[in-house]
């Protein structure tokens, strides 16, 4: 559950990181954005920037669907298989 609710949780936390980066005030937009790039919080995915793109960065892992100990189906996190991943096209993207 952790990876798929990852992506909206991320979300959250940079919005929530550019209010308190900016207390508040989304008069500057420029500022509030700037703020939310700036990925000042933690993450359950653990380390996470944005690209050029706006894209994340981040590390992916093997998840294993297994069952617990009361035969009902989890998620297992085994293997790292890419550390720092971003967008193929980052480079290529004009922002």
């Amino acid at each position: 559950m952790r990876a798929i609710l990852g992506g909206a949780a991320v979300a959250a936390l940079a919005v929530g990181a550019a209010l308190r980066e900016t207390r508040g005030n989304l008069d500057d937009a420029a500022a509030f954005r700037t703020a939310m790039l700036a990925a000042k919080f933690p993450t359950v995915r653990g380390k996470f920037k944005f690209a050029k793109n706006q894209h994340p960065i981040q590390d992916w892992w093997i998840l294993k669907v297994e069952k617990n100990s009361d035969g009902k189906p989890v998620l297992v996190t085994k293997n790292k298989i890419a550390s720092d991943y971003g967008d193929s096209y980052s480079a290529d993207c004009p922002l």
